[in-house]
């Protein structure tokens, strides 16, 4: 849903790889087992799917520029899940 609020590149390749560090460590923590999250991702993006499909045009806002507070939060939980 995210990534189609934030059109900008950079928000879309933050917002990939904390999904897919969030996932790892699910997994790596034994909290889930892959079918988990495989089928939780296909619920969510056929939600976030029929959301923005069935929205009226206008309803959700688009941004183009970079929200940086946003990056620089995920950033640095990303940096912190690393250690």
């Amino acid at each position: 849903m995210l990534a189609y609020v934030f059109r900008c590149r950079i928000m879309k390749v933050v917002l990939a790889v904390f999904a897919l560090l969030m996932c790892y460590s699910r997994i790596y923590l034994g909290v889930h087992y892959p079918g988990d999250i495989i089928g939780g991702a296909i619920i969510g993006l056929t939600t976030a799917w029929a959301v923005v499909k069935l929205c009226p045009e206008g309803v959700l806002p688009r941004y183009s520029r970079v929200p940086w507070g946003i990056v620089v939060v995920w950033t640095v939980t990303t940096v912190v899940l690393l250690i």
